[in-house]
């Protein structure tokens, strides 16, 4: 071996070194995905139906089919519980068109938010409003279009509201609609979430999802809930319970019946608003936090780079370039189908394999908009 290893050029073996460092992280950090994800830790349960809860629905600007929405979170077999619906249509005749819910359903109430002022997030307004409306307990907090998966939604988690618990994580199970964005956008969130939920498994960081989180109504009033992150667009899962996790302990719930579930639909104008959004939320949070999120893209820049450094070389160490980048995509497969077994989604791997090599492309497509967004003059307040 150190024979060999003497007839490669000084640089060559600079690469090699680099190559081995890069798949030894890949290994480890994949490693470390897959234990997590399969830790089932022994809790502490809650009796049913102890605690009230307040489901928190925003309307949107669009209220077509908005009766069909909320109804689907009002069938839960939960004793203690009401939804809370936040008109945002800004129209006088808005909440009277869950009047026939409401005559149906008691536990149905009906709020709506003042003129936003300039700047603000009208989704963390509306969730403001919404919890400063009721006195409920624990808040759940969820999207009209993602419905629960089950009637006992609710009440897998409630299990998880003990004492000393701040905020309960829970999974939303997205499908893809029609489209090459739909299946990306799918793929992109699948993939984070996997990632996210070990690491909240695990040590931390804590990053809800905003379509299926819970915590507590007094520790959210407590922080000031959103203050300080009025101004950002997106965040409305990852800052709260982030945020909410240094005061409490975290909870991590993946069972079936605790999972939403929603349909990604839109162009790619959609998909990029949307991550624009998503990375200036991710641009105020610790350091330390970005630095854990983003180590995937790390690994793969790195990845690709140096099995790329290999090539020119040829020979032996070219194809030591093509195993290593080999190497990494086993690894990503098989940590895709742990997480498919053990958060129950569709065994859709093709999307997930395609997914990880456009990343590199949108990611600095991403980048280029974000980096022009930042030039804004509401930005640089």
């Amino acid at each position: 071996m150190f024979e060999i290893m003497e007839t490669v050029p000084l640089l060559a073996r600079v690469v090699i070194v680099l190559a081995c460092v890069v798949g030894l992280l890949n290994v480890l950090f994949y490693l470390f995905l897959v234990i997590a994800s399969g830790r089932s830790k022994k809790h502490e349960k809650q009796p049913l139906g102890g605690d009230s809860i307040a489901v928190i629905l925003r309307s949107g600007s669009c209220r077509e089919g908005l009766e069909e929405d909320v109804a689907r979170f009002l069938t839960q077999d939960y004793g203690n519980y009401s939804v809370v619906v936040v008109d945002e249509s800004g129209e006088a005749d808005g909440t009277p068109m869950l009047d026939a819910l409401r005559r149906r359903y008691g536990n149905l109430h009906v709020t709506s938010t003042p003129s936003a002022a300039k700047f603000t997030s009208v989704e963390k307004l509306s969730l403001t409003v919404g919890i400063k409306s009721t006195e409920a307990t624990w808040i759940v907090q969820a999207d009209r279009h993602c419905p629960p998966r089950s009637s006992r939604w609710l009440s897998e988690l409630s299990k998880n509201f003990c004492d000393g618990v701040s905020v309960v994580i829970a999974y939303t199970r997205v499908e893809s609609g029609q489209g090459l964005v739909s299946h990306y956008a799918v793929a992109r969130y699948r993939w984070h979430s996997f990632i996210r939920l070990a690491y909240a498994r695990s040590f931390g960081p804590y990053l809800g999802d905003r379509r299926n989180l819970a915590y507590r109504r007094e520790l959210f009033l407590d922080v000031r809930g959103f203050a300080g992150y009025g101004y950002l667009q997106g965040g409305e899962g990852e800052l709260i319970a982030q945020r909410l996790s240094e005061v409490g302990k975290v909870r991590v719930e993946v069972s079936g019946d605790s999972q939403t579930v929603g349909v990604v639909k839109g162009i790619w104008r959609d998909y990029f608003r949307r991550s624009t959004s998503e990375k200036q939320a991710m641009s105020v949070l610790p350091r330390s936090v970005r630095v854990r999120v983003g180590r995937n893209a790390g690994l793969r820049v790195a990845t690709w780079v140096v099995g790329g450094a290999l090539l020119p070389f040829g020979g032996w160490l070219a194809w030591s370039g093509v195993g290593l980048v080999g190497l990494r995509r086993l690894l990503f497969i098989l940590c895709v189908i742990c997480g498919i077994v053990r958060y129950k989604e569709n065994w859709n791997v093709f999307w997930m394999w395609f997914y990880d090599l456009l990343a590199p492309f949108v990611w600095m497509a991403e980048n280029r908009r974000y980096n022009s967004f930042k030039r804004q003059p509401q930005w640089r307040r």
